[in-house]
C-alpha cells in the first residue's frame, strides 16, 4: 500500500493546485493564440505606389493587354499562400495578363539564391520567367515593401490595382481584394482596388 506523502495529501486536500495550473495553462495557450492571430493580421508597411508606370522601371509594361507584377521575397513563408491565390486568380480570367514575378536577391549573393520552392511554384505563372530582382531595385521603383505585393497596371500605364491578395498572413481563401483582381482582369469596375499586403519586408535576407 502506498505511503501518502506531504506532496500528495497538500493535493488531495487542496482541490484548487490543479485548477489553478489548468488555468494557467488555458491563458498562456490563450495569449499564444491571440498572438498568432494578431500577427497574421498585421500588414506590411505601407507602400508609395506609382500610379502611372515609372520610367525608370526595368520591366517592360505590355504594349497589349494589362500588365501583373507580384514582388516576392523567395524565402518568405506567407508568400506561399499569395502564389496560390495568384494561381486561382488567373484560373478566373477570360484572358490573361502578362504576369511578371519578380524575387528579391541581396545583391552580394548569387542568383540562385532566389531559386527556392516559391521560384518553382511562381515559373508556371509567369508569361516568361521569374526575374532576380537584384538588391530590390525594381521593387523600390515600384514602392513595393512587403513580400506578396501585385501590382496590375493597363497597356497606358495607368494603375489599376495595389495590394495583398490573401486574407492575411500565410493564409489561402477568398478575400476581397482577390475578387476585386479577378473582376479588373475581366473587365468589370471595382469600388476599391487598393488593399494592404500581408507578408514578410522585402529587403531583408533571411527571413522566418
Amino acid at each position: 500500500m502506498p505511503v501518502p506523502t506531504a506532496e500528495s495529501s497538500a493535493t488531495a486536500t487542496n482541490p484548487t493546485v490543479p485548477l489553478v495550473a489548468v488555468a494557467i495553462w488555458i491563458a498562456a495557450t490563450t495569449m499564444g493564440m491571440l498572438g498568432l492571430i494578431s500577427y497574421s493580421n498585421t500588414p506590411g508597411e505601407s507602400a508609395e505606389v506609382p500610379i502611372v508606370w515609372p520610367r525608370g522601371a526595368r520591366v517592360n509594361l505590355a504594349a497589349e493587354g494589362p500588365t501583373l507584377l507580384t514582388f516576392v521575397h523567395p524565402k518568405c513563408p506567407c508568400s506561399r499562400a499569395t502564389l496560390a491565390e495568384l494561381a486561382r486568380v488567373l484560373s478566373r480570367c477570360a484572358s490573361s495578363p502578362t504576369v511578371e514575378c519578380l524575387f528579391y536577391c541581396p545583391d552580394d549573393a548569387t542568383a540562385d539564391w532566389a531559386d527556392t520552392d516559391l521560384w518553382r511554384s511562381a515559373a508556371p505563372l509567369c508569361s516568361t520567367t521569374p526575374i532576380v530582382d537584384v538588391a530590390g531595385e525594381d521593387a523600390k521603383e515600384f514602392g513595393a515593401t512587403t513580400s506578396g505585393h501585385v501590382l496590375l497596371y493597363s497597356n497606358a500605364g495607368q494603375l489599376r490595382f495595389s495590394g495583398g491578395i490573401t486574407p492575411a498572413r500565410a493564409h489561402e481563401g477568398d478575400s476581397v481584394a482577390a475578387g476585386a483582381l479577378v473582376d479588373l482582369l475581366n473587365g468589370h469596375p471595382v469600388d476599391h482596388a487598393m488593399f494592404p499586403v500581408f507578408g514578410c519586408p522585402i529587403h531583408l535576407g533571411d527571413v522566418n
